[in-house]
């Protein structure tokens, strides 16, 4: 069995100080996909502050895929939480 034949997953990782419109963040997703012969694509956007997150979710506001489940932001602020070390178990 090939890996075309199995279903597949292509995963796109995105900085949110680099998401910008200009790449329209679902076509080079498509392209990509298409390639990989994946089955499914996701896109996972990372921020590192709150304005990167703010900029980002405007970005998918304009574009409308705000709702999309294809979509994935993860917060890497150190600002809102505490240090893994630091952290008291619950």
């Amino acid at each position: 069995m090939s890996c075309r034949d199995r279903a597949s997953l292509y995963v796109r990782l995105l900085v949110g100080r680099l998401f910008n419109l200009a790449g329209a963040p679902g076509n080079q997703t498509k392209v990509y996909q298409k390639a990989s012969g994946a089955k499914w694509a996701i896109r996972v956007i990372i921020y590192f502050s709150k304005h990167e997150h703010d900029r980002v979710v405007e970005i998918l506001k304009r574009l409308k895929l705000e709702d999309d489940d294809t979509i994935v932001l993860v917060d890497a602020r150190s600002d809102n939480k505490p240090s893994g070390s630091k952290a008291k178990a619950a």
